[in-house]
Protein backbone atom coordinates (compact mmCIF):
# COMPACT_ATOMS: atom_id res chain seq x y z
CA UNK A 1 0.00 0.00 0.00
CA UNK A 2 2.56 2.53 -1.11
CA UNK A 3 1.16 5.90 -1.02
CA UNK A 4 -1.79 5.53 1.36
CA UNK A 5 -1.97 6.56 4.92
CA UNK A 6 -2.34 4.02 7.84
CA UNK A 7 -6.51 5.27 9.08
CA UNK A 8 -5.43 4.51 12.33
CA UNK A 9 -2.98 7.28 12.42
CA UNK A 10 -4.12 10.88 12.49
CA UNK A 11 -1.54 13.71 11.37
CA UNK A 12 -3.14 17.06 12.21
CA UNK A 13 -3.75 18.83 15.54
CA UNK A 14 -7.84 18.86 16.75
CA UNK A 15 -9.53 18.99 19.20
CA UNK A 16 -10.13 20.24 23.05
CA UNK A 17 -7.34 20.50 25.35
CA UNK A 18 -9.12 19.29 28.25
CA UNK A 19 -10.21 16.14 26.48
CA UNK A 20 -6.96 16.08 24.65
CA UNK A 21 -4.31 13.27 25.19
CA UNK A 22 -0.53 14.10 26.24
CA UNK A 23 0.65 12.72 22.66
CA UNK A 24 -1.58 15.19 20.77
CA UNK A 25 0.64 17.98 22.50
CA UNK A 26 3.81 16.27 20.87
CA UNK A 27 4.17 17.57 17.23
CA UNK A 28 6.97 15.52 16.32
CA UNK A 29 4.78 12.39 17.44
CA UNK A 30 2.31 10.59 15.49
CA UNK A 31 -0.94 9.72 17.37
CA UNK A 32 -3.53 6.42 16.77
CA UNK A 33 -7.11 6.08 18.05
CA UNK A 34 -5.63 5.48 21.63
CA UNK A 35 -6.05 9.29 21.69
CA UNK A 36 -9.92 8.57 21.49
CA UNK A 37 -9.83 6.25 24.28
CA UNK A 38 -8.30 8.96 26.32
CA UNK A 39 -10.26 11.54 25.37
CA UNK A 40 -13.30 8.67 26.93
CA UNK A 41 -11.71 8.46 29.67
CA UNK A 42 -12.04 12.18 30.64
CA UNK A 43 -15.82 11.68 29.59
CA UNK A 44 -16.13 8.96 31.80
CA UNK A 45 -14.80 11.01 34.80
CA UNK A 46 -16.86 14.01 33.66
CA UNK A 47 -19.97 11.67 33.95
CA UNK A 48 -18.94 10.09 37.66
CA UNK A 49 -17.79 13.62 39.16
CA UNK A 50 -20.63 15.85 37.00
CA UNK A 51 -17.42 18.24 37.26
CA UNK A 52 -15.45 19.95 34.15
CA UNK A 53 -11.75 18.76 33.62
CA UNK A 54 -9.45 21.15 34.50
CA UNK A 55 -12.19 23.34 35.83
CA UNK A 56 -9.17 25.65 37.78
CA UNK A 57 -7.03 25.97 34.65
CA UNK A 58 -6.82 28.60 32.05
CA UNK A 59 -6.97 26.42 28.70
CA UNK A 60 -3.49 27.67 27.45
CA UNK A 61 -1.95 26.21 30.66
CA UNK A 62 -3.87 22.70 30.29
CA UNK A 63 -0.98 20.80 27.37
CA UNK A 64 1.19 21.48 29.67
CA UNK A 65 -0.05 19.71 32.69
CA UNK A 66 -1.33 17.37 31.15
CA UNK A 67 2.08 16.63 29.02
CA UNK A 68 3.91 16.70 32.76
CA UNK A 69 1.00 13.95 33.97
CA UNK A 70 -2.05 15.99 35.45
CA UNK A 71 -5.02 14.37 35.10
CA UNK A 72 -8.19 15.63 37.27
CA UNK A 73 -8.51 14.88 40.39
CA UNK A 74 -10.24 11.49 40.95
CA UNK A 75 -12.83 11.08 43.83
CA UNK A 76 -12.56 8.73 46.75
CA UNK A 77 -12.60 5.05 46.32
CA UNK A 78 -15.42 4.45 48.61
CA UNK A 79 -17.78 7.43 46.89
CA UNK A 80 -17.38 5.61 43.29
CA UNK A 81 -21.05 5.40 42.00
CA UNK A 82 -20.19 1.57 40.36
CA UNK A 83 -16.86 -0.27 41.36
CA UNK A 84 -14.45 -0.47 38.14
CA UNK A 85 -15.58 2.89 36.48
CA UNK A 86 -12.56 4.31 38.37
CA UNK A 87 -9.79 1.65 37.66
CA UNK A 88 -11.31 2.04 33.81
CA UNK A 89 -11.10 5.66 34.00
CA UNK A 90 -7.59 5.42 35.05
CA UNK A 91 -6.87 2.89 32.23
CA UNK A 92 -8.28 5.25 29.89
CA UNK A 93 -5.77 8.12 30.67
CA UNK A 94 -2.66 5.99 31.17
CA UNK A 95 0.47 8.31 29.46
CA UNK A 96 1.63 5.50 27.26
CA UNK A 97 -0.91 4.68 24.80
CA UNK A 98 0.35 1.54 24.22
CA UNK A 99 -1.10 0.81 27.95
CA UNK A 100 -4.46 2.05 27.62
CA UNK A 101 -7.19 -0.60 26.44
CA UNK A 102 -8.93 -1.05 23.45
CA UNK A 103 -13.01 0.15 22.47
CA UNK A 104 -13.24 -3.46 22.78
CA UNK A 105 -11.69 -4.14 26.50
CA UNK A 106 -13.30 -1.22 27.70
CA UNK A 107 -17.06 -2.83 26.46
CA UNK A 108 -15.86 -5.95 27.86
CA UNK A 109 -15.25 -3.67 31.17
CA UNK A 110 -18.62 -1.39 30.64
CA UNK A 111 -21.15 -4.76 29.64
CA UNK A 112 -21.20 -6.69 32.88
CA UNK A 113 -21.30 -3.56 34.75
CA UNK A 114 -24.51 -2.39 33.19
CA UNK A 115 -26.19 -5.81 33.51
CA UNK A 116 -25.34 -5.44 37.60
CA UNK A 117 -27.21 -1.77 37.65
CA UNK A 118 -30.06 -3.27 35.38
CA UNK A 119 -30.37 -6.67 37.99
CA UNK A 120 -29.85 -4.17 40.79
CA UNK A 121 -33.04 -2.01 39.57
CA UNK A 122 -34.89 -4.79 39.04
CA UNK A 123 -34.30 -5.91 42.29
CA UNK A 124 -35.40 -2.64 43.36
CA UNK A 125 -39.04 -2.41 41.29
CA UNK A 126 -39.17 -5.81 42.05
CA UNK A 127 -39.17 -4.99 45.72
CA UNK A 128 -40.62 -1.95 45.69
CA UNK A 129 -43.88 -3.71 43.99
CA UNK A 130 -44.09 -6.11 46.07
CA UNK A 131 -44.75 -4.55 48.97
CA UNK A 132 -47.77 -2.88 46.88
CA UNK A 133 -50.34 -5.48 48.31
CA UNK A 134 -49.07 -4.97 51.82
CA UNK A 135 -49.86 -0.85 51.35
CA UNK A 136 -53.08 -1.69 49.49
CA UNK A 137 -54.58 -3.89 52.10
CA UNK A 138 -53.33 -0.94 54.64
CA UNK A 139 -54.84 1.56 52.80
CA UNK A 140 -58.35 -0.06 52.61
CA UNK A 141 -58.28 -1.12 56.52
CA UNK A 142 -57.75 2.60 56.92
CA UNK A 143 -60.95 3.64 54.96
CA UNK A 144 -63.09 1.40 56.21
CA UNK A 145 -62.13 1.67 59.66
CA UNK A 146 -62.85 5.85 58.94
CA UNK A 147 -66.29 4.80 57.29
CA UNK A 148 -67.00 2.71 60.66
CA UNK A 149 -66.27 5.87 62.37
CA UNK A 150 -68.36 8.07 60.28
CA UNK A 151 -71.36 5.67 61.63
CA UNK A 152 -71.16 5.98 65.18
CA UNK A 153 -71.04 9.69 65.05
CA UNK A 154 -74.59 10.04 65.97
CA UNK A 155 -76.54 13.11 63.67
CA UNK A 156 -77.64 16.21 65.91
Amino acid sequence: MIGKADPRKVDHFIGTTAWMAPEMFENDKDYTDKVDVYSFGIVLWELITRLRPYADMANWDIPNAVAAGARPELLPKHYEPHKGLRDLTVACWAANPRRRPTFDNILGKLRPMRSKLEDERRRERSASTADLPLALLSLHQQQQQQQQQQQQVPVG
